[in-house]
Order: C-alpha cells, then sequence, then structure tokens
C-alpha cells in the first residue's frame, strides 16, 4: 500500500473513532453537528489518540504490552484505536525507508 492510501485509511479510521466518540457523547452524527461542536469532538477524539500513543510507551516489558493490546481489543474503541495506530506505523516504516534509514 502506497503512503496516500495508507493516510487515507489513517483519516478514515480517525472517521470511525469520531463517530464511536459521537455516539457516546450522544451528539448524534457528526456531519450534522455545527462548527463549533465538531471542533470540540475533533479536541476530545485527538485527546484519546494522544492519551493512547503515550499508554502504548508506558510498559517496560512485552507482557505489559501485550496486556494492554489485550484490552484494547474487548472495546469497539480500543481497536480502532489499535488499528490506526497500526496504520500510523506503517506510514513512518514508508518514509523511514524513502530516507534510507
Amino acid at each position: 500500500m502506497d503512503e496516500k492510501s495508507l493516510l487515507d485509511a489513517l483519516r478514515a479510521k480517525t472517521e470511525e473513532i469520531t463517530q464511536i466518540v459521537a455516539t457516546s457523547l450522544n451528539l448524534g452524527v457528526i456531519n450534522d453537528l455545527d462548527s463549533v461542536a465538531r471542533r470540540h469532538l475533533d479536541e476530545e477524539v485527538e485527546a484519546i489518540i494522544e492519551e493512547h500513543e503515550v499508554a502504548l510507551t508506558d510498559h517496560d516489558t512485552i507482557e505489559e504490552w501485550q496486556a494492554h493490546d489485550e484490552r484494547l481489543k474487548k472495546t469497539e474503541i480500543g481497536r480502532l484505536l489499535l488499528a490506526r495506530h497500526e496504520i500510523a506505523e506503517r506510514i513512518l516504516d514508508l518514509r523511514d525507508a524513502a530516507l534510507g534509514n
């Protein structure tokens, strides 16, 4: 998969996460939100994604990482966050390869 396709997949996965968060906050369909509500929702999703990324680095052993992944796999948003992270990692790998790293 090329970088453009991966970036499209990353955006799509982020939108899925956004819809889950909107649903959990009883906001309804994200396309129906006004610009202020959508901006607040996007900020909330960004914070969730950042917390997830930080949590991935908080574990000292492979067992802790695996336990964290297993907990995430039990929820819909957790599975989406894991999938989004995997896509982001693939983008970074492509960029590293392009730089010869």
